[in-house]
């Protein structure tokens, strides 16, 4: 998939995210514990590397992507293999996927996935996690330029039309529904 100079407009959220220790222990903890028995894991939509460096130190082997160029550098000067775009990756070459929080970021996301697929090893793993339903749509998704919100039939529908067999899809902080 080829980048066209890609800036992030939401840096300061990321920075801000990176104190979210709950938050970002949980995404960890799902990360990890799907990634079980993977050797090469990439991280695609890396940001600043909040989650790079959460899973490495659990011992895994993080690549990362990073469209932004400031960004992947960041990336890049904390030890992370990194690509500003996919194509830079081999094919069938990651045994695990994971992306949080940048499909809907992506204006075609079906090819974006199907992109994502050829760099998965035969039997590999893609974990997304992604914002849930256009009714909870804020100024924060404008801000950050969110293109959608995903429902379970949505992102399913996404993940099959790749061509990948769905093992598990749940909505998380159902809470978090009820007191918005």
């Amino acid at each position: 998939m080829k980048s066209d100079s890609v800036s992030y407009t939401g840096l300061d959220i990321l920075d801000a995210l990176q104190s979210a220790t709950n938050y970002n222990a949980l995404l960890k903890d799902l990360v990890v514990s799907n990634a079980r028995g993977a050797r090469r894991l990439l991280d695609f939509g890396a940001g600043i590397g909040t989650f790079s460096r959460l899973v490495r130190s659990e011992g895994f082997e993080v690549t990362c992507v990073e469209a932004d160029e400031c960004l992947a550098s960041r990336l890049q000067n904390a030890g992370f293999e990194t690509y500003t775009e996919l194509n830079g990756i081999e094919n069938e070459s990651m045994d695990f996927v994971f992306s949080l929080n940048v499909f809907e970021h992506i204006t075609d996301d079906s090819r974006a996935v199907a992109e994502v697929i050829k760099k998965m090893a035969p039997g590999g793993k893609l974990f997304i996690y992604v914002p849930a339903f256009d009714c909870l749509w804020t100024n924060l998704d404008s801000k950050v330029k969110h293109q959608r919100r995903y429902t379970k039939d949505t992102l399913g529908n996404l993940v099959s039309s790749g061509g990948l067999k769905l093992i598990s899809i749940r909505y998380a902080d159902s809470l978090g529904f009820v007191a918005a």
